[in-house]
């Protein structure tokens, strides 16, 4: 959700008292424009609603008239009626549906203008960038559209070099905002500022400087300078906040769930330290309780404009999933019309006709050609949609270290061994092996975590290119039999808590 014009950004410097830099701009052609101060206001009342069909009015209006309480019921009274009613009749309702579209394409377009706006491609040209500043000065003038793009046309054939060369930097700037949208996913905190500060200084100095040393620094660092640190961290990640709506747009992320408004004044309960107890939910809660109405009000509608946002990366989603399944395999009789793409149809006959007629008249050994093709097209179609609905959205899991490797092995074999233990002191033992264990024995494990890492490594590069990746089969199968297994085990523990109870009542 970001404004028109970055607000200055505190530096990395301004810890170590340096004069604080300005951040970079965001391209203004990929994101809304300058927030009015009533927004809120206007937000608050948008929903993002489906328009309503004429029917739905008019089944609306029969049950409040008829007191029907029952959408099924009201169907089966009302929708003979309809089917049977003129197109007078009708009118009233029409409008209404009208009315209903050009609220829902209002309330897009507020949301998309000062909310969440789906930026360019990556890949956009100088001319791209050129005919969409174009558009939206034809928007805002309710223009005619398809003028303005002829027109964006026409003048961008007669500009100079020189006239270019205001939107060639453009281009730059956009493929550079692309490059920080994608460090938009990682959460900045103090020590990662501290690091990456130290190390920009000592390349400057043409100096060698290691994690140890920095680790050494970090600690002796004093507590004041560390609050500075926060500070820049939390200035980093309420940028990154606003980026990482657009990047999930940009590259078609899966949204997660937005959170509500308790959660929200959760965190700046947080942030402003008011948790004393040892139990901050406990305390939390009791505080949210004491609000008034309008003291909740503020963390409604930063809520309510989280919820658009996440409504609009939902739509965007769900249209390229749409878009990536939906494509039909080709039939025999498609293929062949493409391999005679070229040919003239005699005249009084359609190019469609001549084919279908040369079709019918092919031998059987050609046929079987095409056929055969048609039916690879549909598996590899198939796999295709397979593929799509394998996908993930989130990001990929970072493997667990060796010693965890090492655990997931032993731990069944120690709990054969000591049926009467714990858990928390099978861990014990198993800790306590690790560390007899020669280097030699460590080194399977090892191994295990590097090939682990190997894979990490190649999903995170498919999900930074494409905001998804695809797992393997094989892990796939095992993810689903250990979900059989939790459901088994689960199952199994409560009917031996109701054999319990009952034996127990008994």
């Amino acid at each position: 959700m970001k404004k028109g014009k970055s607000s200055e950004k505190r530096s990395h410097s301004q810890a170590s008292g340096r004069t604080p830099e300005k951040g970079r701009k965001s391209s203004s052609y990929t994101q809304g424009d300058r927030i009015p101060e009533d927004i809120d206001e206007v937000l608050a009342n948008i929903t993002l609603k489906k328009p309503k069909r004429a029917y739905n009015f008019y089944i609306a209006e029969m049950m409040d008239k008829d007191n029907v309480k029952s959408l099924p019921e009201a169907t089966t009274l009302y929708s003979k009626k309809w089917k049977k009613m003129s197109a007078s009749e009708r009118a009233k309702y029409d409008e209404m549906a009208e009315e209903d579209k050009k609220r829902y394409e209002t309330d897009l377009g507020t949301v998309r203008k000062f909310v969440l706006q789906k930026p360019l491609k990556e890949g956009a040209t100088s001319y791209r960038i050129f005919l969409e500043e174009r558009l939206k000065k034809a928007a805002e003038n309710e223009e005619d559209i398809k003028e303005a793009k002829k027109e964006a046309s026409e003048k961008w054939k007669n500009m100079t070099a020189e006239e270019k060369k205001e939107f060639n930097e453009k281009k730059k700037e956009h493929q550079a905002h692309y490059e920080e949208l994608k460090k938009a996913k990682n959460v900045a905190n103090p020590y990662n500022v501290f690091v990456e500060e130290q190390a920009k200084r000592a390349r400057g100095k043409g100096e060698k400087i290691t994690f140890q040393d920095i680790a050494e620094a970090w600690k002796k660092t004093k507590q004041s300078v560390k609050d500075k640190y926060q500070e820049i961290a939390d200035d980093i990640n309420r940028e990154r906040k606003d980026q990482r709506d657009i990047y999930e747009i940009a590259l078609g992320v899966k949204p997660k769930r937005p959170v509500g408004a308790y959660k929200f004044f959760m965190m700046e309960a947080a942030k402003d330290g008011k948790f004393e107890g040892k139990n901050p939910f406990r305390e939390g809660t009791k505080m949210w309780k004491k609000l008034s109405n309008d003291e909740k009000e503020k963390y409604q509608k930063m809520a309510h404009r989280e919820r658009l946002a996440y409504m609009m990366k939902k739509m965007e989603f769900q249209s390229q999933i749409k878009k990536q399944s939906s494509t039909r395999p080709l039939s025999a009789f498609n293929l062949y019309v493409q391999d005679h793409k070229g040919e003239k149809a005699p005249k009084g006959k359609t190019f469609f006709d001549h084919l279908y007629k040369k079709w019918e008249k092919l031998d059987d050994s050609t046929k079987r050609k095409y056929l055969k093709k048609a039916e690879e097209e549909k598996e590899h179609s198939e796999k295709r949609k397979e593929e799509v609905k394998s996908r993930k959205y989130d990001q990929p899991k970072r493997p667990v270290n060796a010693y965890n490797f090492y655990i997931k092995n032993v731990l069944p074999e120690l709990r054969k061994e000591n049926p009467k233990k714990e858990t928390k002191d099978l861990f014990s033992i198993a800790a306590k092996q690790w560390g007899d264990l020669a280097d030699k024995d460590k080194s399977k494990y090892v191994k295990m975590f590097e090939k682990e890492s190997d894979r990490y490594d190649q999903l995170m590069k498919e999900f930074e290119e494409t905001g998804f990746y695809t797992p393997d089969k094989t892990q796939r199968s095992q993810r689903s039999e250990s979900n059989k297994r939790s459901k088994s085990r689960a199952s199994s523990g409560s009917k031996s808590k109701k054999s319990k109870g009952k034996s127990g009542k008994e």
